[in-house]
Order: C-alpha cells, then structure tokens, then sequence
C-alpha cells in the first residue's frame, strides 16, 4: 500500500499509473494482482476484506483483479455493484505473451487505474486502461458505481497486492515508474446552468450500446440502444416477456423540482414501421426510481409518454398510461414523412419535445407536447394536459429513460439523436428577486421586529434584517407630501390624514395603484391641505394587489 494520500474533490479523479510486466508458467487458473483504492490505511487481505467492506465500510475498495485464465487469455475481474462480480475477458496481444506456446514474460504495458468523484453523491466513477507500449494493443474498463462509504473519505489510498500462490522462480509481478495524480474535472464535462443530459452520441463508437456509456444503464434484457454514426437506434429484441427493456441515466439526475419549475426533455427522432400494424415506437419516461426492473413508463413510480404507429396511418403520443383520445397528440404519418401503400413508413428526422410543469396542485404536472418535421417545418402541439402522478411529484430526485417497443423486426423500429433533458427554473424578479437577495421568505414576515413586514421593506426600499434601516422615509415639504415606493403593479397606495392625533378622526384616501413595473424606486409627491386648523397629521398607507 502506497500512505501517500490522494484527495480528490467533487469532479476530480485519483489516478494511479505504473508499468508492469507479468511472468507466468503454464496456461493456468491464476490471479495475478489486485490493485484497488481505499479509505484508510492497513495492511491485512485488500482483495479477500474489500467483498466483505465494499458496500458498507470506512475504509470500503474499489479496484480490479487481474486473473489469468486456465482456457487461455486472461480477464479483468471488478465489482460493479455491492458484491456482484463483473468480469472483461481479454486475450494474450494485450500483454505481449503467449504461455501456451511458451513466451512467459510479458511486454512491458502501462496500466492507469483511476477513480473519480463524481458530483452526483455517494457515485465514484472507476477506469482501469492496460496497453502495452510494444505493439499498441489495450483494454479499458469504466462504470459507474454507487460507493457512498468510499466516497465519503477525505483521502484515497492506492494498494497492490500479489497472489501468495506463485510458483517458485516462476510466476510474478514486476513494476516500475510508479506515479499518482489528481487530474482536474474537465471543463468540457460541465453542462449548462439547468442542463441535465446533453447527449448527441457523437462520441459513442460504432456499435456499441448505449450503456456501455458511464451514465446509461440497462434496466434488465430485452431492447438496448445501438449507437451507429453518432446515433442511437433500438436494438432488436433480445427477449420477450419483460415489462421494462430499456436505458436509464442513473448519472445525471434531476434534483428536486419546486412548483412552477418546469422539466423540458427534447429529442430527434426517426421512425421506420415495416407495414400497416400498431407498432409502440418508444416511451420516454421520468422515473423517482431505477432499481426496479419492472420498471415502465406507466408504472406507479413512473410519468412519461408512449409514442405509437397507428395501423390507420396516424401518429399518436400518449400523454399518460390509458389516457383518452382527448389527452393524446395525434398527427397524420404524412406530416412526418413518405407512407408508402402498404403502410410501409420511414418517416424524417422530427423533434419531439416533452414538457411537465409542476403545478401548484398536489401530485399534478402540467404536461405539454410538440412535434416538429426538421425537413419540412411542420409542426403540432398539444398544452395543459393535467397529469396526476404522486410519486415523481414528491420525489427528490428523477431519473430519465427510455425504451423500445418488443414488436421491432428487421426492418421497424426507432432512432434517437441529439436529446437535451433540462430542469427550467423561472428568474427571479421583483420581491422575490429581492428577497432571495436578503434570504427572507415570508412576505407577512418581520424578520427585524421594526413593525415593517418583508413586503413593506421591499415597497419602502428598506433592509428586513436591519431595523435600523426602514427605507426611504416620506418627509413634509411645505404642503407636500413626499414619499418614495417600488414601482411594482402589485403595490397600491394611499394617504391617511387627520388634523388631530387624539380624537381624530383618519381619513383615508382613494388608493392608487402603481402602473410602472421596473421594480425601480419612484418619488411621488402629494399636497395636503388642512381644514383652517393649521395642522395636518399624515401616514402612508400600503396595500398588496
């Protein structure tokens, strides 16, 4: 174990690199070294202890073993997820050996081992890379898993351990050029205020699936996602009889959504439907969780829509599970693209775009949706559509995904480019602008006990926590009455007069109501005038439209 300690921040990745070479006997069922990171420093069975620490310890590992196999080649053996052994096989080129014919010293290759802190809580991100510096040929392994004890520790230490079943002068390790760094998040990395998944697949190579990618995961078999030339198209079925056979990002959730905050998922689409059949095209979903395989958009911890090929040539999006015609988008299969005579479709790129609300009613989101022809320039929408689901209303966190329809053949099924999920929150204007500046909320509130409410410091252009402080104060000049208030339409004021403090009576004015809506402070002046007395008492009264 190396004591040096790596502390990584939020963003950040603790990177260890060395160059290793390995020696062998004969083809056999050997491991070979592990090397992990851990939260304290010790010296006792790294490996044995982390499958009994991983999930739940202080001090808990993450790293890989590296395992020659007794068929020949060898593997990478991680953990995943809490004590589930997951394994990448890759064969001799990588190490520069061939055992089984009597080469048992490898080339030299130079293995990166990393592990970043990711941002999202309790979430570390592992890589392992080994390419050997002779002929080029590499492995690389990354996932995402969820550490939070490992996590949670200010230092990362770096361990190595050998297998104590070697045999004499035989079988072993050598390294050299041992080096550890913190390599900074890169700035690339960072998203937008308010953009969760911007994802344009760009970077996905030529036949892999979605979740081979850190944040995507799949959510049980069936349906994946194929990325081929920047673009992600629905995988044939694997397999029927699941409910739920998709991808997740269990990365980049969205944080909890206030009312009046708005969540805004949009995407290209391309749909191909082989004749005239109902085919589900795809459902995209928010979900309050991603563990449950059984998982589905209309399912209980569920909100999201079902886009559909109907056999009468129409395209449907449902805008809830069994929602009524009424409720659902509906445009002809020709404002998207050719439909051949025998219902054969392959429509053109359009964009969908899914909108929810969340509304100050209880469990409800208001839920919009648009479609639009990218060749064309059609377009449609539907707007207000009330949707009751508690579950993603409450929650602190939503995860998005989606997936495809189990009908799919050789020639139907989906493409999804360029989707852009964001968590929209409406600027602050006015008093609550102001307030959010101060760090009061209640508007009735007396945050300094000056007899002032939160709302009147706003009008007066006073400070609510400094009593001292009431705003601009209205003074008398010679008949004139003067005095300064916010111009905000939601202010209404007025005078209230009398000519004798003790019997009275006040007298209150017409109110006024403010016409100007800058949120600037505006001076107005008033005359006053007495009865003969020679006196005149004079109060500002305030009133909230």
């Amino acid at each position: 174990m190396n004591t040096t300690a790596m502390q990584p921040q939020i963003g950040e990745t603790a990177v260890v690199e060395f160059d290793w070479r390995v020696f062998t006997g004969e083809v056999a069922n050997n491991s070979m070294m592990d090397i992990c990171m851990v939260g304290s420093v010790r010296t006792n069975g790294v490996w044995e202890e982390r499958t009994q620490v991983y999930a739940d310890s202080a001090d808990s590992a993450m790293g890989f073993r590296l395992y020659q196999k007794g068929s020949g080649g060898w593997r990478i053996y991680y953990y995943e997820t809490s004590n589930e052994v997951t394994a990448v096989d890759f064969d001799d080129a990588v190490l520069g050996i061939d055992p089984a014919n009597g080469d048992h010293t490898s080339d030299t290759v130079r293995v990166t081992y990393s592990i970043e802190r990711t941002e999202k809580d309790g979430a570390l991100f592992a890589g392992l890379n080994i390419t050997n510096t002779v002929n080029g040929e590499s492995v690389n392994v990354e996932f995402l898993v969820d550490n939070a004890a490992l996590y949670s520790q200010e230092s990362f230490y770096a361990a190595f351990a050998g297998n104590n079943n070697y045999a004499v002068g035989m079988e072993g390790n050598e390294f050299d050029n041992l080096q550890g760094i913190i390599r900074a998040a890169d700035p690339e990395d960072e998203l937008p205020d308010g953009v969760i998944i911007d994802e344009d697949f760009d970077d996905f190579a030529d036949g892999t699936l979605l979740n081979d990618d850190r944040e995507w995961e799949p959510l049980n078999k069936g349906d994946h996602f194929a990325i081929s030339n920047g673009v992600a198209s629905c995988w044939p079925s694997e397999g029927l009889g699941v409910v739920w056979r998709g991808e997740m990002n269990t990365f980049s959730s969205i944080g909890a959504v206030e009312p009046g905050e708005t969540i805004e998922i949009s995407f290209d689409e391309k749909i191909y439907g082989r004749d005239a059949l109902n085919s589900t095209m795809l459902d995209v979903m928010l979900s309050s969780v991603y563990t449950n395989a059984a998982t589905s958009y209309d399912n209980e911890n569920a909100i999201g829509i079902r886009i559909s090929k109907k056999a009468t040539g129409d395209y449907q999006i449902e805008t809830y599970a069994d929602s009524p015609g009424a409720d659902d988008f509906f445009a002809s299969l020709s404002d998207l693209g050719d439909v051949a005579a025998d219902g054969t479709t392959t429509s053109e790129w359009h964009r969908v775009t899914y909108t929810l609300e969340k509304s100050e009613t209880a469990d409800t989101w208001l839920v919009d949706v648009t479609v639009s022809n990218l060749v064309s320039g059609w377009s449609d929408s539907l707007t207000g559509v009330d949707v009751v689901q508690p579950s993603t209303y409450n929650a602190e966190e939503l995860f998005f995904g989606f997936y495809g329809a189990s009908n799919y053949g050789n020639t139907n099924g989906i493409s999804v480019d360029n989707l852009l999920v964001k968590h929209i929150v409406p600027p602050l204007y006015g008093y609550d602008l102001w307030a959010d500046t101060y760090g009061v909320t209640d508007p009735e509130g007396h945050n300094d006990a000056d007899g002032i409410s939160n709302w009147g410091e706003w009008v007066l252009d006073g400070d609510p926590n400094d009593s001292s402080d009431v705003g601009v104060v209205p003074v008398m000049s010679g008949s004139d009455y003067v005095f300064s208030i916010r111009n905000d339409s939601t202010v209404g004021y007025a005078l209230i007069t009398t000519e004798d403090l003790v019997m009275g009576p006040w007298t209150t004015g017409e109110v006024t109501v403010v016409t100007l809506n800058d949120f600037e402070m505006s001076e107005i002046t008033n005359t006053v005038s007495d009865s003969g007395t020679g006196r005149i008492f004079v109060k500002l009264y305030l009133e909230k439209q």
